[in-house]
């Protein structure tokens, strides 16, 4: 089956030159369409001016490239001063301008990547990408107890070339082991409400795994799939693409804050996937993984500073493994789904303990759920109702 064209918004937050921006271009020449394909390169202070160069060679060659600086994110976010004072700068949390930037713009899908992830050749990223909103027909991954592994669809290699298994970063410590996630040939469909494609080269593990495994990623299951019924699985901000409705439910969490003597950092990306796929569920929609497949060519960490970083990461995410288990409310709409998450997340809050559940954390929470109320009202403000409503299936053959 053909599908419709539809408008694309690629984000990209960066303090890199620009260069990847190649890689993008030669994408979308694959792929064909640059009149339906739009990047947001969203700077911050400290990137170098080399970057908005190489945005503005892209636009003078054709594509719709624009490189968004400090005074264009600052003007585009005064009517929203919540968000203006809470996304703060040298921060990835700035790819939130982007993403409302996309959604004003009317993309039917956003695309969420990092400027380390390169689209491969012989991977469509975009025709992929767009079919998030299809009515699809897939295989169904899943795990024994209710989490898929997505790193079991990718050849994973230790540092001696040995098969190893790993996880994908944010996936629960506590569900780890005994997973057995299979992937089912017997096809199940429904409509891609988030596609969350995967990496070759140094795949989105957590920073203790890549310490202990040193592991690279190639491709092993080069086909799409759903997630099965009730599943979970981390979803990452690296080749990750959502539809438009869908964006009042992916708020980037600001990360930064100080919890239980910790730093609580590297995991944005984390909460706001889970809370996109409990929305996502909510509104009847699927999650499919697997392509399309970038290489990520991973800027260079501090692989001891980042296990500090993502350590209170890694413990919120299993205190909190009970609460992402657990379904929304049936809803029409995702920012509906959303704010009921709101809620659920600052009743659980209050009233849960845990290592680093203090005061502290409890003022956290009531930050980021002021931030992500304030978040579903600059959506609401900046597309229309009916761009909101989650799409239904229209009774057509799914492919």
């Amino acid at each position: 089956m053909k599908t419709a064209r539809k408008r694309i918004g690629v984000v990209v937050t960066t303090i890199s030159d620009g260069q990847f921006l190649s890689a993008f271009a030669d994408a979308i020449d694959r792929h064909g369409g640059r009149d339906d394909i739009g990047l947001y390169v969203v700077g911050d202070l400290n990137t170098p001016a080399a970057c908005q160069d190489a945005a503005r060679r892209m636009a003078a060659d054709g594509y719709d490239c624009r490189y968004l600086d400090a005074a264009a994110q600052d003007a585009f976010l005064a009517p929203f001063p919540v968000l203006q004072q809470g996304i703060p700068y040298r921060s990835d949390n700035r790819r939130n301008v982007g993403y409302l930037m996309a959604l004003r713009d009317g993309s039917d899908v956003v695309i969420s990547v990092d400027d380390d992830n390169l689209p491969r050749a012989d991977s469509d990223f975009f025709g992929q990408h767009a079919r998030t909103g299809d009515y699809r027909q897939l295989p169904t991954l899943a795990g024994a107890r209710r989490w898929a592994n997505i790193c079991s669809l990718l050849d994973m290699r230790g540092r001696e070339d040995e098969p190893v298994r790993v996880y994908p970063r944010g996936y629960p410590y506590s569900a780890r082991g005994d997973d057995r996630t299979r992937r089912d040939e017997a096809t199940s469909a429904g409509i891609s409400g988030i596609n969350v494609g995967l990496w070759t080269g140094d795949p989105d593990i957590d920073a203790p795994t890549r310490l202990v495994t040193a592991c690279r990623a190639e491709l092993a299951t080069p086909h799409a799939c759903f997630l099965g019924d009730g599943q979970r699985t981390p979803i990452t901000s690296q080749n990750t693409s959502i539809v438009r409705e869908a964006v009042p439910a992916y708020y980037f969490w600001r990360m930064g804050q100080g919890v239980g003597g910790m730093k609580l950092d590297r995991y944005g990306d984390m909460f706001s996937g889970y809370c996109a796929a409990l929305c996502a569920e909510a509104v009847g929609h699927r999650v499919s993984v697997g392509t399309p497949y970038v290489n990520q060519a991973r800027n260079e960490h501090n692989l001891y500073k980042d296990v500090w970083n993502e350590l209170a990461g890694m413990v919120l995410i299993d205190d909190m493994r009970e609460l992402i288990e657990t379904p929304l409310s049936p809803a029409s709409r995702y920012d509906e789904a959303y704010l009921e998450l709101i809620e659920r997340f600052l009743e659980w809050s209050s009233t849960h303990r845990g290592y680093l559940w203090d005061t502290q954390f409890s003022g956290v929470m009531r930050d980021s759920a002021a931030l992500m109320r304030a978040w579903v009202d600059a959506c609401r403000a900046l597309a229309p109702a009916d761009a909101l409503r989650a799409r239904r299936h229209d009774g057509e053959t799914a492919c």
